[in-house]
C-alpha cells in the first residue's frame, strides 16, 4: 500500500513499477482511493519477486525538486528451487578429471544438495575420487518475458579421475522448505557421438512415437473417409445416369418390345456406352437406335 502525506492532500497516483535489479519488468495499476494506492497480486509465483515502486504527486515539487515522489516495497516470493537451463549430456574422458556444474536459484535458502547414481540408486558422498560442493553463482531467469540475473548457486560434482564405472545416469536432487525438485542427467565419454544421439533419442522417444502414431492415424482416417465418399458419389452418379437414360428413352423415344418386358436393367446394359461417352456421340446414337423401335 502506498500512503502519501502532503499539502495539498490531492494526489495523483501513477502505475506501480515492478523491477528486478536494473530491469523494469512491468507496470501495474493499483486500486486507488483519495488517500492511498493498493497493489494487489494474485496467484503469485517466483516471477513476482522484485521491487515494486509507487509514484505519487500533488503538483508541488519536493525537496529534491521532483513533483513525483516515490516509495518502494521489496517482495521475495518463496517456492521450489528453480534450475537453470543446461546442455546435456555432460562428457568426460577416462583417467581425467571432470566437473558437473548445475546452476539453480532458491528462495527460501537451499537445505540439501544431493547427487544420486541411478545405476544403484546410491547417494554420492565426498570420497578420494569425487567431491560435492556448492558455491554462489549468478543465474539467468525469465520474469514475464524479461531476462534478469539473480544471485543463485551452482552445485558441483567433481571427479578427480574418471573410471568406466563413473559414466552413466545421475540425478541431482535439490530441497528447501517448499519441497524437492530433481533433474536427471548423463555423463558420457567425450566424442561418443553415437551415445549422445542415443541419449537424445531416449529422452524424446515416447513423445515422438506418440506424435507419429497420432499423425499416421489421422492420415489413415482421412484417406479412408475420402475414398469412402468418392466411391459413394461415384456409385450414386452411375446409378443416377443409368436411371435417367432408361426414363428418357422410355418416355421420349420408345423401347424395343423385348426390352419393355425384360425391364430397365436390360436398357441399362444395352445403353451402357452412353455413360462412357458424350450423350450425343455416334456410339450413343447407335446405342439408342439399337434399344429403340
Amino acid at each position: 500500500m502506498c500512503v502519501p502525506q502532503g499539502n495539498p492532500p490531492q494526489y495523483t497516483f501513477h502505475p506501480w513499477i515492478h523491477t528486478v535489479g536494473q530491469t523494469e519488468i512491468r507496470k501495474l495499476d493499483g486500486v486507488n482511493t483519495v488517500n492511498n494506492s493498493t497493489l494487489i497480486l494474485s496467484s503469485i509465483s517466483i516471477q513476482d519477486t522484485g521491487r515494486y515502486t509507487c509514484t505519487v504527486d500533488n503538483g508541488v515539487p519536493g525537496p529534491d525538486r521532483q513533483v513525483g515522489q516515490t516509495g518502494y516495497k521489496d517482495v521475495d516470493v518463496q517456492g521450489l528451487p528453480v534450475l537453470d537451463k543446461i546442455e546435456l549430456p555432460f562428457a568426460g574422458e577416462p583417467n581425467n578429471s571432470a566437473n558437473i556444474e548445475i546452476r539453480f536459484y532458491s528462495s527460501p535458502p537451499i537445505q540439501s544438495v544431493q547427487f544420486i547414481n541411478q545405476s544403484d540408486s546410491s547417494k554420492l558422498i565426498n570420497t578420494s575420487n569425487n567431491v560435492i560442493y556448492m558455491q554462489p553463482s549468478n543465474i539467468s531467469m525469465m520474469f514475464y518475458e524479461k531476462r534478469v540475473t539473480r544471485l543463485g548457486h551452482v552445485a558441483v560434482l567433481h571427479f578427480r579421475n574418471l573410471t568406466d564405472t563413473d559414466f552413466g545416469n545421475y540425478t541431482l536432487q535439490l530441497s528447501n522448505d517448499q519441497g524437492t525438485v530433481t533433474m536427471p542427467f548423463y555423463l558420457i565419454v567425450s566424442g561418443n557421438l553415437f551415445h549422445k544421439i542415443s541419449l537424445s533419442l531416449s529422452l524424446s522417444l515416447s513423445l515422438s512415437l506418440s506424435l507419429s502414431l497420432s499423425l499416421y492415424i489421422y492420415i489413415y482416417i482421412y484417406i479412408y473417409i475420402y475414398i469412402y465418399i468418392y466411391i459413394y458419389i461415384y456409385i450414386y452418379i452411375y446409378i443416377y445416369i443409368y436411371i435417367y437414360i432408361y426414363i428418357y428413352v422410355y418416355k421420349h423415344i420408345g423401347l424395343r418390345q423385348d426390352l419393355i418386358t425384360t425391364g430397365p436393367w436390360a436398357v441399362i446394359r444395352c445403353c451402357k456406352n452412353i455413360y462412357f461417352g458424350y450423350f450425343w456421340s455416334i456410339k450413343s446414337r447407335e446405342c439408342l437406335a439399337s434399344c429403340c423401335f
